[in-house]
């Protein structure tokens, strides 16, 4: 049986012109070291703002530093360790509906990084944002990208350690750029 560990960092950002002053951004981390897992299923959310990816250090599991509006969200952060299976993700305080209306008002940002040392099965979806996803050097055995209005730059700095079963890429109007193959 794979376990699996997900990883939800849902951010969705309402921004209207008048509330754009009234932002009350918050930092939130969240890090977990490795305890013998040998399996990461990583699926990361996020719909409006700054996303930055990138291999953790030996010692991390995952780890997740995020600014985010606390008027609007609140962060999630679950882990269990019998099904190796964590979610990081802000949830949305309210009802209301996503509009971004400038770039100048996506400030809300997430640094994540996950462990070289896992396989990992990596699902990302990007709503509105700006992406940096350094891939290489991880130990990618799927690998799921969907998009909408984003720019995404994946990097493979490195050669993938495990062969990859899968990958797979959806967009809708976004901008990508993908660097050496995962296989």
């Amino acid at each position: 049986m794979i376990h699996r560990a997900v990883v939800a960092v849902g951010g969705i950002l309402l921004l209207g012109a008048g509330h754009a002053a009234a932002q009350s951004m918050h930092a939130y981390t969240a890090t977990r070291q490795l305890h013998g897992e040998t399996r990461l299923e990583a699926n990361i959310d996020f719909a409006a703002g700054t996303v930055r990816l990138a291999p953790a250090k030996q010692s991390n599991l995952y780890s997740l530093k995020l600014q985010y509006d606390q008027d609007r969200f609140r962060p999630v952060s679950t882990y269990s360790s019998d099904g190796q299976r964590v979610t990081l993700r802000l949830a949305k305080i309210g009802d209301w509906e996503l509009r971004v209306p400038s770039k100048k008002q996506l400030s809300q940002t997430a640094s994540i990084t996950l462990s070289p040392t896992v396989d990992l099965q990596l699902d990302a979806t990007f709503g509105a944002v700006d992406a940096e996803l350094e891939l290489g050097g991880l130990r990618l055995r799927t690998l799921v990208l969907k998009t909408g209005a984003s720019r995404v730059v994946a990097r493979f700095s490195e050669r993938n350690s495990t062969p990859c079963r899968s990958a797979s890429f959806a967009h809708s109007s976004a901008v990508r750029t993908f660097g050496h193959p995962i296989w």
